[in-house]
Parts: structure tokens; C-alpha cells; sequence
């Protein structure tokens, strides 16, 4: 469980379970189905998440954050502020589905706003099964909702159609969930449990991933660097063996001994023609400017996509180049880069989810001291 010393995460808001509020609220809550049948009362209640997601795993077996606790999880907005460049695009959005036993599932959104995922919703006495996924704006199409066999309580299906494959958000769906206080989850919280009696006000949610990973970190050369100044203004990330959607099923069985519930993730991508390519940075003026690289520090940049056997990408950098005297010398150059899998992944290591691969790339040209100057200002992104 999340010890009560943590830091606290920061929150979302929803907004609404009626489409009546939906022009007020401006997010949206709505039945699944039907209406609860009417002899059931319901109140307003004031809820606020606390999500929290898994660590990445590295090709070598390595965690790559530091432990929040036994189970390996940290904040969520650890994860979220650790890409800084790319938040522009990376929505945090929280997708969650309220069951119960033999009713229709209620289904809704819990929009980030600062801090906080807060909203006041309305909910009945008794018992609820949370479930959710994030962030929603991957999913492209339909979502829904299933119990397994037993019923809410013993586990889900939850089915997500038109997912982008390469995003620069990590992709989750929640492998815990539960009610507590300002400090802790209450007593019992566990990976694998999903029960929510609705008196609680915080509901303490436990991420993990679905996609796989790399993560890109970028340097320019010492010695280019006392010459010139290189900004990247877009990456995109491509694969020509990928589908640019997927549809995906997730099935979640319930547990009470602290088993992670994912049991089954099936991603099929054959109702879509289009290969792979995300954006996953884009300078736009003054709220997301051009990245500044620096000699001595790494910036990185995440890249996120479905889990699978994928031999090649190519990561497409857009980047001016400025004199010392800030003085723009080359506008808008890219540099292509192959990736081939077979030259960073281990012996028989496939993209599984939740995997990371960190990638070095540095900027610079192939021999400074023989340059000219135009060869000067068009320098060339190294792998290694």
C-alpha cells in the first residue's frame, strides 16, 4: 500500500454524470445504459483521485525511477513533470468506468485542472467496482465495459477501439482502486482490488502500463556547442511494420493477495491500413518552445507504442541552428534516424509492455575541425 510519508500526487477534475450539466461543467458523465431504478437514492458526493503508475522497466531489467514502495509505484505526476518538453501534447485524463453488481455500468472523464482530479458526481450507497484507463485521448473510438464471470467484483473486460500507437503519453489502465483518507488508501488497499463504497472522498488509483517504450536523450557536442546553437522544434517517431491504430482488450481479473489483475492484452490492428507515425514534441511559441540542448545535460523526450515484434523505427528531428550570437544560421533541418532494434535489444527481447529502451543521441558534425562553413551549420544527429 502507499505509505501515509508519500508525496502527495496531484489530482484531475470530472465534471457532470448528466448530459444536463455538460454545458456548465464543460466535461461530460454519462449513463452507460439505463438509469438506476428509482427506488435507489442518490447523492452528490465530492471525489478526488489520487493516481499513482508503475515504474518502466529497462531492457536490462532495471527499474528505471526510483521506489515509491514495495510495489513500485511513484506519482503519477513524477512521470508526468519527468518530460516537460512534451506536455503540450500529453493529456492526462483519466477514463473511468463505475460498476456494479447486475447494473448498468456509469462511465466518465476526470480532466486534470493544476493539481487537482476532483469533481462532484452523483453515486448511491453500497458497494461500486472502479475501474479506468489513462489518458483518454488516445482512444480514437468507443470504449466499453464488461464483468468477467462472477461480475464486477470478480474482474473486467474493458475494450478500447481506434488506440494511437505511438503516442508521447504513457498509456495505463488501473490495477487498483479504492477509497482513503487526505494521507493514505485505507487498510487493506491492495494491486488487485477494486472495491469503492462511495463514503470515502479520495479514491486512490494504481497505474500500470500498457505500452512499451523509448526514451531519448538528446546532447549536443562539446566542441559544436562552443560554435553553434541547435533547438529542436519536432520529433516524430515512425515504423513501417506498426499499425498507426489498434484496437485493444484488457482483461482485468480481481484478487486479494496482491496480484497484478492484468491477465490478458490483446491489441489487433487489422481493421487499419496506416503505418505507424506519432508526433512526439512540437514547438508552438511561447507555451512549448524550442528545446535548448545543452553539452553536459540530457534532455529527454518519451515515445511511447503498442507492445510487439518491431525490428525498425525512424526518428524524424526538426532543429534550427543559431550562431553565438543568436543569430538563426539554418532554419528548420532534419535529420533521420534508423532504428534498428536488433542493434540495442538483448538476444530474444521483444517490446513487451511496460519495457523501456533509453536511446543517446548526440549532435554534431562527422569531423569539426575539417569543416567548412556551411557543413559547419548542418550538423548530423549520432546514435549510439
Amino acid at each position: 500500500m502507499v505509505r501515509k510519508n508519500v508525496k502527495k500526487n496531484d489530482y484531475s477534475t470530472m465534471r457532470g454524470l448528466l448530459a444536463l450539466l455538460m454545458a456548465a461543467a464543460g466535461l461530460w458523465f454519462a449513463a452507460c445504459t439505463d438509469d438506476a431504478p428509482g427506488d435507489r437514492q442518490k447523492e452528490r458526493v465530492t471525489l478526488e483521485l489520487r493516481p499513482y503508475t508503475s515504474l518502466f522497466t529497462d531492457t536490462s531489467g532495471v527499474k528505471t525511477r526510483a521506489f515509491l514502495d514495495d510495489y513500485g509505484y511513484l506519482t503519477y505526476n513524477d512521470l508526468y513533470n519527468a518530460y516537460q518538453p512534451q506536455q503540450s501534447l500529453v493529456d492526462a485524463t483519466i477514463h473511468m468506468f463505475f460498476t456494479r453488481q447486475d447494473q448498468s455500468p456509469e462511465q466518465g472523464s476526470f480532466r486534470k485542472t493544476g493539481d487537482n482530479w476532483i469533481s462532484t458526481v452523483e453515486m448511491e450507497s453500497g458497494q461500486y467496482y472502479l475501474y479506468g484507463f489513462i489518458p483518454e485521448n488516445v482512444v480514437g473510438g468507443a470504449t466499453s465495459i464488461n464483468p468477467i464471470a462472477g461480475g464486477y467484483e470478480k474482474g473486467a473486460v474493458i475494450s478500447l477501439t481506434r488506440l494511437s500507437s505511438v503516442v508521447p503519453s504513457d498509456v495505463c489502465v488501473a490495477v487498483a482502486a479504492g477509497g482513503g483518507t487526505d494521507d493514505a488508501p485505507n487498510e487493506g488497499y491492495a494491486v488487485g482490488k477494486f472495491g469503492f463504497t462511495g463514503t470515502d472522498s479520495y479514491v486512490y488509483l494504481l497505474f500500470d502500463h500498457l505500452y512499451a517504450s523509448i526514451c531519448f536523450r538528446f546532447k549536443i557536442d562539446e566542441d559544436y556547442n562552443k560554435l553553434r546553437t541547435v533547438k529542436i522544434k519536432q520529433l516524430r517517431l515512425k515504423s513501417s511494420n506498426m499499425k498507426k491504430y489498434y484496437d485493444a482488450t484488457v482483461t482485468l481479473t480481481a484478487n486479494t493477495f496482491g496480484s497484478n489483475p492484468i491477465t490478458d492484452v490483446s491489441f489487433n490492428g487489422s481493421s487499419y491500413n496506416e503505418t505507424a507515425d506519432g508526433l512526439l514534441f512540437k514547438a508552438e511559441g511561447e507555451e512549448t518552445p524550442e528545446i535548448l540542448l545543452q553539452d553536459n545535460v540530457f534532455t529527454e523526450f518519451l515515445g511511447c507504442f503498442v507492445p510487439g515484434n518491431y525490428t525498425q523505427f525512424t526518428l524524424e528531428t526538426t532543429y534550427d541552428v543559431y550562431d553565438k550570437k543568436e543569430n538563426l544560421v539554418r532554419k528548420d533541418c532534419v535529420a533521420e534516424n534508423s532504428i534498428y532494434t536488433n542493434s540495442f535489444l538483448p538476444a530474444g527481447v521483444n517490446w513487451k509492455r511496460g519495457t523501456m529502451l533509453k536511446i543517446y543521441l548526440t549532435v554534431k558534425p562527422t569531423y569539426l575541425y575539417m569543416l567548412s562553413e556551411p557543413d559547419l551549420d548542418n550538423p548530423t544527429v549520432t546514435l549510439k
